[in-house]
């Protein structure tokens, strides 16, 4: 992460810094989410915005060759420090033979939506759980993960009238998840603090459209025509404009999903390790000693 920094550069050779994050913050419209955790959350920002004038931080911005940052914020961040090149670089990435070959078929009237994740409030369950309530057409989520938030999963069910609605399988077997992905129609990603999201390429790989919020490692690297990417306007319309969303995907033919799903596949095949280690040979390339 940029909080923790690097002391590599001391050693005089040519320093590659990343990937990293980390300098991403949680959005204000977030706060109703993180309940009581958000004076913490607001803390852990305030100490994200002191690193901009971290002299440490700064040393370490200048020193480096090259910094592979995975959002634009943390991009942002380094600039600001004094760095002179920064690239765009996931720390995430796919086995090759994880890639699906197609998109899987898909059918029925009820849109089968999937979430994954740490259920820890700043990946905001319940932002998901008020989307699939405000939806006017059939759906039914699935939750996969455990956490902190799993003991009141239960109660917001209930608040919501969510019953029938929502199975929650807690956490299970990653090859156990991997069928689940090529099982539904839809990712949910609602995570109001993160880098990006593994599970982002994971539901990729298998061809699967993917509905995010607009900011942070989602909103930068995911492609539009495989996404749709949802505007942080207000707190009070968040879960609605989440929900509009969901039910657009809803709306569309088999050749619309088909092609998002197509989008997602070449997104995924862009993110094997294999192309991954080519990139990061190509900076050491440009930077090593002569």
């Amino acid at each position: 992460s940029v909080q923790g920094g690097s002391l590599l550069w001391a050693l005089n050779l040519p320093f590659v810094f990343g990937p990293v994050g980390g300098g991403q913050t949680a959005p204000p419209i977030a706060r109703r989410y993180f309940g009581a955790e958000w004076r913490a959350e607001h803390l852990r920002t305030r100490l994200t915005r002191l690193i901009a004038v971290s002299p440490l931080h700064r040393v370490m911005a200048r020193r480096a060759a090259v910094v592979c940052a995975t959002n634009n914020q943390t991009a942002r961040l380094m600039k600001r420090l004094g760095a002179a090149r920064v690239e765009m670089m996931l720390d995430s990435g796919l086995p090759e033979v994880l890639v699906a070959g197609q998109v899987p078929g898909r059918s029925g009237d009820t849109l089968k939506v999937l979430w994954v994740g740490r259920l820890l409030k700043r990946k905001a369950l319940r932002l998901a759980l008020e989307s699939v309530a405000a939806l006017n057409v059939p759906v039914h989520l699935t939750v996969v993960g455990d956490g902190p938030d799993a003991a009141l999963l239960g109660g917001w069910i209930d608040e919501l009238g969510l019953h029938g609605k929502v199975s929650a399988v807690g956490r299970i077997p990653w090859l156990d998840v991997m069928q689940l992905y090529r099982e539904q129609d839809i990712f949910l990603f609602t995570s109001m603090r993160d880098s990006f999201g593994s599970q982002l390429l994971e539901a990729a790989a298998q061809g699967l459209p993917i509905v995010c919020l607009d900011h942070q490692g989602a909103g930068d690297f995911l492609p539009d025509d495989a996404t749709f990417k949802v505007p942080l306007r207000t707190e009070a319309t968040l879960a609605t404009d989440v929900a509009a969303a969901l039910e657009r995907f809803a709306g569309l033919d088999a050749g619309a999903r088909e092609l998002m799903g197509q989008s997602a596949l070449a997104f995924a095949e862009n993110h094997t390790w294999t192309a991954k280690v080519k990139g990061y040979l190509q900076f050491y390339q440009e930077v090593r000693v002569p």
